[in-house]
Parts: C-alpha cells; structure tokens; sequence
C-alpha cells in the first residue's frame, strides 16, 4: 500500500531528506552535500548519489520499500544548472494557486525509478536584457519559495505580507493579500557576516564564531544598526575592532555589534521598498528562531515605520518540507476536480 511521501530540499551546502506517512513526519535524514559541492567537483553525480543513499537509509530504518513511496517532491537548488535536474523559474508575478500546477516532473535514475515532481523557483519580471536601473529590481530564488507555502498555512492570506527568510541569503518575499507572490529581494548578508567573522582582521575580536541565542545583546546590537546607519557599514565594521581594542564590551556584545551593523542595510532596503507607499496594513513574518531573526524582530518592532512585525519561531516540521507537502497535495485536489 503506497502511503508514504518523501520531500527532499536542497541548498547551497545541505540537503534535507523527509519521510512522511499521510500528514505526520516519520523521519529525516541529512547530508552536508548541495550545489556548491557539485560546483567544486564539476559534476552533479554525487549528490544525486548522495540523495539515492539518504532514500535506501530512510528506507531501510523505516522498514519500508520503494513499493510504500507514493510520492517524491523535491524543490530548493536541486532544481538549478547544479542540481539533479534543471527546471527553469517561474516569473512572477504568480497566483498562489496557479503554483501546484507549475511543477516539473521528471525521473532522475541515479536517484530512484519513482517520478519526481520538482518545484520550480521564482524570478522578479525584468527586461529581456536587463538594462541598467532594471536590475535593481530583478531577483531570483529556488526554495524560499517553498518554505513561504509552509508558512502560509500558518498564516494564510487576506493581508499582504513581506515574509523574511534569514540564511546565508537574506530573502524578503512579497505575497499581496489577493494571494499573487509577487517577487522577492535578496541579500548577501548572512555570507557577509561569515566573512568578516572567519577572513578579516576581525576574526580575532570575533573568536571566529558566530553568536550564540544565549549572548545576544540587544542594547550592542542596536548600537551597531545606529552606527551603520549614520557613519556606513565599513566605519561601522572598524568600531568593531576598537571595541576590542578599547572598552570592556564582551564577546557577545562585539558579536551583536556586528549584527547589528550588517543588518541596517536590509533595514533600509526594507524602508526604500515601494511596498510601503500607502499601505499601513502591510505585515511582516519573520520566520525562524535564531539571534539573527530576534534582532530583526526587535529593530523592526522600535521602528514606527513598521507597524505590524510578527516573529513565526520554528515550528514542528521544516518550512520546505511542508511547502513541498501541501503544493503536492494541492495539486492532487485540482487534478481529482478534472
């Protein structure tokens, strides 16, 4: 009897694999393999090889066979020129309902015989070449997308929404109240805080780790957005160091410091967004439990700019994999009405 479901996300250095049985998550499974590794190695084998042995583990502990899988969903970078099989972007703007219909399927044989339905990424409208100022606006991602559908069914529609994935890429994803995804921005500032922390002279004053939920300080925090804000990032940078060099400011607080720095310039972005013209019922979703989501959620919150801020911690199951779930089974509902 096929009663089981696997939805698998992959990302620029991870990959996540999620056996479901109906609604209720079985079991996961993890790898530190993604599209950067294809990219090093010039080859995208092994991660299909990697995802063919993360599927006979599930399996295997789970006491199931190819036989029980009733479907395969897969979305995120997997579905990149570095992935296990290309689908191109949507371009928005899309209808939330219109998306479940959208996705690709294809049979990747190093990985399993089952079909596989992929979900594709979105892409900002843009010109065709893009031209100057047009690239401003343009934007890309591949299962951020996903992950907004998982927080949907929390949320749900009727008012629009930016909502924030913080990662190694910022991501500000606009769902309008009709239910249209919109498009999205995207920032470096995840990787800029990883660089500046692990490759710069302020590696020794930031012990080359990054903060930890129990040291985060917001007073330090929101002195480094300030001090971004008024004198640039790269001054702000520098405090950094004499911070270290001249006050008794803890570790923590130098860590939160950075923080918030970096972090003023997606406050701006956010602030210069058209979103914002004229429509004082717009939300924000912060999605996420780590330092960087608290100190968003408290600098957004101080700003009367913002009105409504809401902070949507982690919840029981992963964010992709029940996008994945729910567009799949979305599109089952709209298939069974034909």
């Amino acid at each position: 009897m096929t009663e089981y479901m696997i939805t698998i996300d992959g990302g620029t250095t991870r990959t996540r694999l999620c056996l479901w049985k109906h609604d209720r998550l079985v079991d996961i499974v993890r790898a530190d393999v993604g599209a950067r590794t294809c990219a090093v190695n010039g080859d995208t084998m092994i991660w299909k090889q990697t995802i063919h042995r993360m599927m006979t583990e599930v399996m295997e502990r789970n006491s199931i066979t190819d036989e029980d899988i009733a479907s395969i969903v897969a979305s995120g970078m997997l579905t990149c020129n570095l992935g296990i099989c290309e689908v191109p972007h949507l371009t928005a703007p899309v209808r939330l309902s219109d998306y479940p219909g959208q996705m690709a399927r294809s049979t990747v044989p190093e990985v399993t015989e089952h079909e596989i339905f992929f979900v594709p990424g979105l892409k900002n409208y843009a010109g065709a070449p893009i031209r100057g100022d047009e690239l401003r606006n343009f934007d890309i991602m591949r299962g951020e997308e996903t992950e907004v559908f998982g927080l949907i069914q929390r949320y749900g529609t009727g008012q629009d929404t930016v909502f924030v994935l913080p990662g190694s890429h910022n991501k500000y994803i606009y769902v309008s109240a009709d239910g249209v995804l919109c498009g999205c921005k995207t920032t470096l500032s995840g990787e800029l805080i990883e660089a500046v922390t692990m490759n710069t002279i302020l590696a020794d004053s930031l012990e080359k780790r990054f903060m930890s939920a129990e040291e985060y300080d917001f007073s330090c925090m929101r002195q480094g957005y300030r001090d971004a804000m008024e004198e640039g990032l790269t001054r702000a940078l520098f405090l950094v160091r004499l911070q270290d060099l001249f006050t008794e400011t803890d570790g923590g607080g130098i860590r939160s410091y950075l923080l918030g720095a970096v972090l003023a310039g997606d406050v701006e972005l956010l602030k210069k967004s058209r979103l914002f013209d004229d429509n004082g019922d717009l939300r924000i979703i912060i999605a996420g439990s780590s330092p960087v989501c608290r100190a968003f959620y408290d600098l957004l919150t101080a700003d009367e700019d913002f009105p409504h801020v809401e902070l949507a911690p982690d919840g029981e199951y992963p964010l992709a994999a029940l996008g994945a779930r729910y567009l799949y089974e979305k599109r089952e509902e709209k298939q069974g009405e034909r």
